[in-house]
Order: C-alpha cells, then sequence, then structure tokens
C-alpha cells in the first residue's frame, strides 16, 4: 500500500539526505546506526521511558528509510548493503514486539504475549512468504495487504497510545495478529497462483 507510494515521498527523502551527504556517514553506517537506536528504544520502553521511547523509535525508522535512498544518491547501493538494510529491519521490527512483552499489557480474551507473538509471526510469515518465492523461482512480486510501512506505523500508533492508556496499545497489537496473518496468507496465495502460471 504506502510502498506504492514510493515516489511521492521521494522529494522528502531528497531534502532529508542532504545533510547526511554533508557529514560523509555511509549508508552502511546510517543502517548500524538504526539498530543502535533500536536499542536505545528498548531501554527506554523497559525504564518506562514512553516519550523518549517514541523518540528514538521514530529516528530508527528514519534511519532504515533513508540508508537506502543515500545509497542510491551517493553511487553506492549493491546486494551488501541491500542485504545488511533487510537484516537489520528484521532485528528493528523484533526489538520493538520484543519490548510489548515487558509492558503491562491486559488480557483481552487471550494472554498479550499470544498475541504479540501472533504478530511476530504473522510478519515474519509476510516477509518469508515472499522471499520464499524469489528464492525458488529467481522472480519476485509486489503488493500485499498490510507490508512493512503499514506494520511500521501502526507501531508507531500504539506507543503513542500507551502514554494514554495501555490497552489501545493491545487493541493495536491484536489489529496486528490478524492484519499480518491474513497478509501473509494473500501473499501464499498470490505466490502459488505464479507458481501454477509458469
Amino acid at each position: 500500500m504506502l510502498s506504492s507510494s514510493k515516489k511521492k515521498f521521494g522529494g522528502i527523502l531528497d531534502w532529508a539526505i542532504k545533510p547526511l551527504k554533508r557529514t560523509g556517514i555511509s549508508p552502511n553506517q546510517l543502517t548500524l546506526l538504526s539498530l543502535l537506536l533500536a536499542a536505545g528504544y528498548f531501554y527506554a520502553m523497559l525504564s518506562g521511558k514512553y516519550i523518549a521511547a517514541l523518540f528514538l523509535v521514530i529516528l530508527s525508522i528514519a534511519s532504515d528509510a533513508l540508508d537506502g535512498h543515500l545509497a542510491r544518491e551517493t553511487k553506492r547501493a549493491g546486494p551488501y548493503g541491500a542485504y545488511l538494510d533487510t537484516i537489520a529491519d528484521r532485528y528493528v521490527e523484533f526489538i520493538i514486539f520484543l519490548s510489548f512483552l515487558f509492558l503491562p499489557l491486559p488480557t483481552l480474551v487471550l494472554a498479550p504475549e499470544i498475541w504479540i507473538a501472533l504478530c511476530v509471526f504473522g510478519s515474519l510469515m509476510t516477509t518469508y512468504s515472499k522471499a520464499a518465492y524469489s528464492e525458488k523461482t529467481g522472480k519476485s512480486f509486489s503488493g500485499g495487504l498490510l507490508e512493512r510501512p503499514e506494520r511500521t506505523l501502526a507501531l508507531i500508533a500504539g506507543i503513542i497510545l500507551i502514554n494514554l492508556n495501555p490497552i489501545y496499545l493491545l487493541y493495536i497489537i491484536i489489529l496486528l495478529a490478524f492484519l499480518t496473518n491474513l497478509s501473509a496468507i494473500h501473499r501464499i496465495y498470490k505466490a502459488l497462483g505464479l507458481c501454477t502460471q509458469r
């Protein structure tokens, strides 16, 4: 969904990487910075400093969004950086979900740990269903009901709302538990359909 609108945000990304170019920071360093910021977010969440955690996770996600664009603009794009970026993406997302396990979330039908586990499983399967198709066929496909940008925005919204009441974060986690797994099923169905057309 949001992934299909990347061109619309190109101007914003161009503006954002101008100061980064002057610092001389490399795209891979920016990727690693996103991991360090995510670790800082995790510590802030465990310390109950939710405003600081929100600030750090936004910086982490922004670093992740800018590294690829910086690589392309500085002619340093390549498989090494692309692979590192993909791995870092998974770690950052997992750190966010992991932090929720330490929050005072209430039980709603299922224990919050179960809902979080379902979110993690759905997110992994959404990613892997596409990766498995690419690995087996050498081809790729795009699209999905809920891709990483949408998941990220939902998680940020949840971190904002936890300052009001933890139940709001739980609502978002439950919604993601359903939508991520539906998105995975949708991708699996699409991949199987493409396989039959070969």
